[in-house]
């Protein structure tokens, strides 16, 4: 063994070359500012795993030492294994050398080795091969999971057949890459900056740093969005806000918190009963405003018309109101009521009359409304509520239109968008299929004649004209053409439509669809499972108040309506609660009625409804003793 005296002389010149003095963060005048390697050495000086060789002199471009790759590894990896006296030296390493209890921690946890002549050569530069082999030690000690690749170098053949695994282990895990001319050099000497690099990934594969994936950001008065700072959890954002009015957080690019705003469908979105996601109320289609309530992580907190729940958050955009760039709104035009629909796709409105305007509503001043009832000024006070008639009135009610009303109103009404290919529309002379089946399965005809209206396109559409279905019977995304049911005739269609779907899946309570014999919105109504639309109710009844004005004949407003307050309400054939007299029920709360008169009883009042096809006569229990069951709503007029 080496002597363990040193010249003092010798001594100081080494002391100087290694004396690993703290290199400035950030300066300009360093010569590792603007180097390829310039992040990494930063941070492992930072962390005191490789430090300058004097002020500002980082010296990037010298290559490594063994010695010096031994105190890399030992202080990246924090070794302080104990060291046995009898194993722990080496002929050319002394206890008083700076790197001795480098060399031996590595040698302990068999990352570096020495020669079989029982030297370590410290002060040998080490290749860049041998620089593979120990990060693969390095990271088989801490338990990282490698496998054998394909190497892809032009020079592989010239890496040492000893170490082609190893090289191979550490580029599986992208430890290490070659150069832009796709050669490795095995045979180079390790330069401090490459050193740099590769501990720097071994300790990100180690231990990789937090993904910080959540951000806050500010909206600024522009209705933009400036990020503040960037959080690994969503917790931690969303508790990191200072200023929640005017503050979100996002995920990415995407908005997943807010204070207020909009929650707007990304495409077919299911609101389900809870943050479990296992029972649903409805469903809408693409681009439909929801109230927002609250966010989770997962979830969004919405409501649609008057049903509260939750949507899957991947499934919609937050949009607060700050920058909202439209918003559908309600608004009157010579006592009509208008809709204007809002594509936050397309940037554009669409508009439609919906019927009567409220008598508290002003012309020219916009409104909203999530259920089309309750209605709100700009500044979120309630200004009313008014119910359309045709969107609540119950389709087994008759209308008071004739046959030939019927086919006048297409025939007059019939769009001119659709005459260059069918100049008159395929629905002329259906008045009379839309009468018969009114008359014989109590199905409202000029309700039916504008559903037809609103799902053929009036009767224009390839499945009405080729198949005469004017319902899409059948049809599914998929292929809706192809799967469409062919009637002989529009009759056939009609009938069949009437007899095996509306009837029995929307006028009864037997199936998990039936939400009440009315048009409705997605809370109650055929609405809430027959179509994604939130507005299909809407439409529908829009074209029946078309009619209505059109012909002039007073079907609007016929019948005072009215809802169910209770579940599972008894319709019975008096007006009082006696045994056996129960002939129906409607099992839902907020069940339209159409009330003919009112009469009151020693136990309160007391409705006579329209009943369902062949019962004469029919009573439910309004309020008095027994509580209020039911009750009469105001209709626009």
């Amino acid at each position: 063994m080496q002597s363990h005296m040193k010249k003092i002389a010798s001594a100081l010149v080494l002391t100087l070359l290694m004396s690993f003095v703290a290199m400035p963060g950030v300066n300009a005048a360093d010569d590792i500012t603007g180097h390829y390697a310039e992040k990494e050495m930063r941070a492992l000086n930072e962390k005191g795993i490789m430090k300058g060789d004097s002020p500002g002199t980082f010296s990037p471009n010298r290559a490594v030492t063994r010695a010096e790759f031994s105190a890399f590894v030992k202080r990246a990896l924090e070794l302080n294994l104990p060291i046995d006296p009898s194993t722990g030296s080496f002929n050319d390493v002394e206890p008083d050398d700076w790197f001795y209890d480098a060399v031996n921690q590595s040698v302990a946890a068999s990352i570096i080795t020495g020669y079989p002549d029982g030297n370590f050569r410290p002060n040998q530069k080490i290749t860049r091969e041998e620089m593979a082999v120990i990060m693969y030690r390095a990271l088989q000690y801490k338990g990282i999971e490698m496998q054998e690749i394909s190497l892809a170098f032009k020079d592989k053949e010239m890496i040492h057949k000893d170490f082609i695994d190893e090289v191979s282990m550490v580029a599986s895990v992208k430890l290490i890459a070659g150069y832009p001319d796709n050669t490795y050099r095995p045979k180079d000497n390790t330069k401090r900056a490459d050193a740099a690099i590769v501990i720097y990934r071994m300790l990100n594969i180690i231990s990789p740093p937090p993904v910080l994936e959540y951000s806050v950001a500010n909206i600024t008065s522009a209705g933009e969005l400036k990020e503040v700072n960037k959080y690994e959890t969503y917790n931690n954002a969303k508790n990191a806000l200072t200023s929640p009015d005017s503050q979100v957080v996002m995920k990415g690019k995407k908005i997943v918190w807010m204070k207020s705003g909009l929650t707007i469908s990304n495409g077919f979105t299911i609101i389900y009963d809870s943050i479990k996601f296992s029972s649903n109320s409805t469903y809408v289609t693409t681009g439909t405003e929801m109230k927002f309530h609250s966010a989770g992580e997962t979830w969004v907190e919405v409501t649609v018309a008057d049903t509260r729940g939750y949507v899957k958050k991947d499934s919609v955009t937050l949009t607060p109101y700050q920058m909202l760039n439209g918003r559908s709104y309600y608004s009157v035009n010579s006592g009509n009521l208008y809709h204007y629909i809002y594509s936050p796709t397309l940037d554009r409105y669409s508009g439609i009359i919906i019927g009567k305007a409220p008598s508290f509503m002003n012309t020219g001043t916009k409104y909203y409304s999530w259920d089309g009832n309750e209605f709100y000024n700009t500044a979120g006070d309630k200004v009313g509520q008014a119910y359309q008639y045709y969107q609540y009135l119950p389709l087994y009610t008759k209308t008071k239109y004739t046959a030939q009303q019927l086919d006048s109103f297409i025939r007059n009404s019939y769009p001119d968008t659709y005459k260059n290919k069918y100049p008159k529309s395929p629905l002329e002379g259906t008045g009379e299929i839309f009468k018969r089946v009114e008359d014989k399965y109590g199905v409202n005809a000029l309700y039916f004649l504008s559903h037809a209206i609103h799902e053929s396109a009036w009767g224009t559409s390839r499945i009405a004209v080729d198949k005469n279905n004017l319902f899409g019977l059948g049809a599914v995304d998929s292929d809706p053409y192809g799967n469409a049911i062919t009637f002989e005739s529009l009759e056939a269609g009609i009938e069949e439509a009437a007899v095996k779907y509306i009837i029995p899946k929307y006028f009864t309570k037997t199936n998990y669809i039936y939400h009440g014999a009315f048009l409705g919105n997605k809370t109650m109504g055929m609405n809430v499972k027959y179509a994604s639309d939130p507005y299909w109710g809407e439409k529908i009844a829009a074209y029946m108040y078309k009619a209505d004005k059109f012909l002039k004949g007073g079907d609007l407003g016929n019948h005072q309506l009215g809802l169910t307050n209770a579940t599972s309400l008894n319709v019975r054939s008096e007006p009082k609660v006696v045994s056996g007299n129960d002939i129906y029920k409607f099992s839902k709360v907020g069940t339209s009625v159409a009330i003919l008169s009112e009469s009151k009883q020693s136990d309160g009042t007391w409705y006579q409804i329209v009943p369902k096809r062949s019962y004469p006569k029919a009573y439910i229990f309004g309020n008095g003793n027994y509580g209020t069951f039911a009750k009469k709503i105001n209709v626009a007029k």
